[in-house]
């Protein structure tokens, strides 16, 4: 089934248009003393404050990623990350977690004055654990006069997807292609993900057809997700059929790719057939892991054969601790 762009209705009236200036009559809000406090601890942040953070916000924090890949959402300078788990921390100390007191702390005129603070904060709010507060805030954006951009769009896929509302999710990424934005290959693997451990393995097709459209290539970490989901639904033969093609392609599989099959075959009793792949691995000079042994292991186990599943833990510790 394809995906349509062209009929799915948007549902976010955010208007694209660049507006220059700060709108003049923006409505004021009244603050507490305490409120105006934390505001100010959460959203100053000095460059000695930055030096001494000993993590750094990635997009990892909050899901995007897949085995070895790291995806970014566009936070790729060190100031910024740095920024960022500045404003994680301060948002983890806030005494309330109701988002409408939440939203009346960091909502105060002239809080953010261009759309990379408005990130910030929206990638900070997610990293704590608040989605409902970011998707909240971000409803708000046309009264700072802002503009999403393509991060501000892949944070809020993140947040619907953290909170699974996957259709949601689904039609801001089709809104996001449909206003010019081209999301990336991250944020397309962190749908398709979502979708495929909840079954919903057609719409994640339909999502995977995206690529093309947007001229991007999927990655490995994107097929091997798609693997597991055709394992996860019983397609084993079509996941195997996927491997074979990825192996003819340019893209190289890497070792979860051959995992995620080689589980689905031992989880309908062809375990044999694991061991094959995991033999074709070897050759082709991937480095194996536990998961790998494991996954054999379980498969001889739950097949009755003890003994089978032992010599695949002798194999395990001469390769791994030779």
């Amino acid at each position: 089934m394809e995906l349509s762009l062209s009929l799915m209705p948007s549902p976010y009236p955010v208007r694209f248009k660049l507006v220059q200036t700060p709108f003049p009559y923006r409505s004021r809000y009244i603050r507490t003393q305490q409120g105006k406090l934390l505001t100010s601890k959460a959203l100053s942040c000095s460059a000695t404050e930055l030096a001494v953070d000993k993590r750094l916000t990635s997009s990892k924090d909050i899901g995007f990623y897949s085995h070895s890949e790291e995806p970014k959402l566009g936070f790729d300078e060190i100031t910024s990350r740095l920024h960022v788990q500045s404003l994680v921390e301060r948002v983890r100390a806030l005494p309330t977690r109701e988002t409408i007191q939440i939203l009346s702390i960091f909502e105060q005129d002239g809080c953010f004055k261009t759309i990379s603070e408005f990130n910030d904060m929206l990638l900070a709010l997610a990293v704590a654990k608040m989605p409902d507060v970011a998707l909240s805030l971000y409803s708000q954006i046309s009264s700072y006069c802002l503009v999403p951009d393509s991060s501000t769009f892949s944070i809020v896929i993140t947040c619907y997807c953290e909170k699974n509302e996957l259709d949601e999710a689904k039609r801001v990424l089709v809104h996001m292609i449909e206003n010019g934005f081209n999301p990336s290959v991250a944020t397309i693997t962190f749908v398709i993900d979502s979708l495929c451990k909840k079954g919903r393995l057609q719409r994640a097709l339909e999502v995977f057809e995206v690529m093309g459209r947007v001229g991007s290539n999927p990655s490995i970490q994107m097929y091997n997700c798609l693997l597991k989901g055709l394992c996860y639904v019983g397609r084993v033969e079509d996941a195997y059929d996927m491997l074979m093609k990825i192996k003819k392609g340019v893209i190289q599989p890497d070792i979860y790719t051959y995992t995620a099959v080689m589980d689905g075959f031992c989880k309908v009793g062809r375990t044999d057939e694991a061991m094959e792949l995991l033999n074709d691995a070897v050759e082709l000079g991937l480095i194996l892991d536990v998961v790998a042994f494991n996954t054999l292991f379980d498969g001889y186990c739950r097949e009755g054969r003890a003994m089978e599943g032992l010599n695949v833990l002798k194999q395990m510790k001469e390769r791994l601790h030779p």
